[in-house]
């Protein structure tokens, strides 16, 4: 029985841990990005 619950409880650590790394990602993705945006925003302003 004790097996099964640290299976479990690895299980739920891992998934969490998952979740933590897979939201960075993202945000660093989305902040990268939104950086690409702004320059290109910028170099068309600038050369416009």
């Amino acid at each position: 029985m004790t097996g099964s619950r640290t299976a479990r409880g690895f299980s739920l650590l891992e998934t969490l841990i998952a979740l933590g790394l897979i939201g960075v990602l993202v945000g660093t993705i989305a902040l990268f990005v939104n950086q690409l945006a702004g320059g290109r925003a910028q170099l068309r302003a600038t050369t416009g």
